[in-house]
C-alpha cells in the first residue's frame, strides 16, 4: 500500500515541498511517463503516523475522500494483521479494487 501524488514534471519543486513538510516519502520519476512526476510513501510508520493524521487535519473532498476513507480502511486491516490471513487479504483486495479509477465500477 502506498500514498502517492503525481504532478507534471513542470511542478516538482511542489512535490518536493510537500515531502519536505510532511518529512516522509521520495520524489520519483517514471521512465514510462517522462513529463510525470511523483511524490510517493511506502513506509507504513509513516502512512500511519503522518499521512493519515494529515488528512484527518486537512479533509479532502468529493471522490478523493472517498478513496481516502477505503486507504485508511486498509491501512487499519494491514496494521491488525489482516493482510496475513487469506480472508484479510480477500478483503483488502477488493477494497483496494474499487478505488481511484475503479470507484464508479463497483
Amino acid at each position: 500500500m502506498a500514498f502517492s501524488i503525481s504532478q507534471h514534471s513542470r511542478d516538482s519543486s511542489l512535490l518536493n515541498i510537500i515531502k519536505d513538510y510532511l518529512g516522509c516519502g521520495v520524489i520519483e520519476n517514471v521512465s514510462t511517463r517522462p513529463n510525470i512526476t511523483n511524490f510517493a510513501v511506502y513506509k507504513f510508520s509513516d502512512l500511519l503516523g503522518k499521512i493519515i493524521p494529515f488528512f484527518e487535519k486537512n479533509p479532502l473532498l468529493g471522490t478523493k475522500f472517498l478513496d481516502y476513507q477505503d486507504f485508511c480502511k486498509v491501512i487499519i486491516l494491514k496494521e491488525r494483521g489482516a493482510h496475513l490471513t487469506e480472508h484479510g487479504n480477500n478483503k483488502i483486495c477488493i477494497i483496494k479494487k474499487g478505488m481511484n479509477l475503479f470507484r464508479g465500477l463497483k
